[in-house]
């Protein structure tokens, strides 16, 4: 036996729901026009990191790349710091994160380098990658590369709008 959804016999909330697609487009088309990156690339740094005894005790060589994906409209024109995201305030921030110690995983580094840079309302997106440097004498680097998006940011849409899903506040 088929199961009719109820949503379907009502137009009114099609029809909500394709207005929130449509709105939703708009704002993803005017991001994807109004963003800028900023970038650290092959960032070498010391850290304690890894599961292995050895790990613990003597530090190795990490690189770590972060591209974020920053909204534009900070105003350029005024060529003023405080008006666009910092790179060199993403690499304080990670030698921040390394100072306190032993890191068991390279996710959970790459994790906590994310959410320092989606703390800043205008990243969008932080995308991190984390080599080890010295596992392999046979591989120049192994490692991981992680992206998260802002919890605010419109990219971030989760819920589905197709097949009559509709927000809470607006179902009767």
């Amino acid at each position: 036996m088929i199961m009719k959804r109820k949503f379907l016999n009502k137009p009114s909330l099609i029809k909500s729901a394709s207005k929130k697609a449509e709105k939703i487009d708009s704002q993803l088309a005017y991001i994807a026009n109004r963003y800028y990156e900023v970038f650290v690339k092959d960032l070498i740094l010391p850290a304690l990191i890894g599961i292995h005894s050895h790990e613990r005790k003597k530090e190795q060589r990490i690189c770590i790349n972060v591209v974020l994906m920053v909204d534009d409209r900070c105003g350029f024109t005024k060529d003023k710091i405080q008006n666009v995201v910092s790179y060199e305030k993403i690499v304080k921030g990670i030698k921040k994160i390394l100072r306190k110690g032993h890191v068991g995983l390279i996710e959970t580094l790459a994790e906590d380098i994310s959410k320092m840079c989606l703390v800043d309302n205008r990243v969008y997106i932080a995308k991190i990658r984390i080599e080890k440097l010295e596992v392999f004498k046979e591989s120049k680097s192994a490692g991981i590369e992680i992206e998260r998006r802002s919890k605010n940011s419109i990219l971030n849409v989760n819920k589905t709008i197709a097949f009559g899903s509709v927000p809470s506040s607006e179902k009767s």
